[in-house]
């Protein structure tokens, strides 16, 4: 994947608007493309080793919480990002899998952790765009 590609993707995702270019070059370098083919469970519900935050490039997953489907998410959307941040080994709250064949950009949680303790700004853009969703959240359940 080329790194423009990757950085064009990071900063369309929501979880890092506001991040200035430098920050996106960072993020970029530490940034692995990943493949699963359909049907392959990427992440799954009530497991506590989550790597972290996964951008999708092609493709759709389907997000199932007790065994249905809650939400289906193509390129340009993410999951995962609460495991970035989180300190704790906390629980999965969804399967997230594969509909077809998907293509994705994965940033671990211990590769941005790292990259946190050098640039801080990157975490608080973070923090921002996550309030903001789940302010959304809260307002569509209202």
């Amino acid at each position: 994947m080329a790194d423009s590609e990757a950085r064009q993707a990071l900063q369309t995702a929501a979880v890092f608007q506001g991040l200035d270019d430098a920050h996106l070059n960072t993020l970029v370098r530490a940034a692995h493309e990943r493949h699963f083919a359909a049907g392959t469970k990427i992440v799954e519900e009530g497991e506590t080793r989550g790597l972290g935050f996964w951008l999708i490039l092609d493709g759709t997953v389907d997000v199932k919480k007790g065994g249905a489907t809650v939400n289906t998410l193509g390129p340009g959307e993410h999951f995962g990002e609460m495991a970035l941040l989180s300190t704790l080994d906390t629980p999965r709250s969804a399967d997230v899998v594969a509909v077809d064949d998907v293509r994705v950009l994965q940033l671990t949680r211990w590769d941005l952790r790292a990259l946190i303790k050098g640039e801080p700004d990157i975490a608080l853009a973070m923090m921002n765009a996550m309030m903001q969703r789940l302010r959304d959240t809260g307002a569509a359940q209202e």
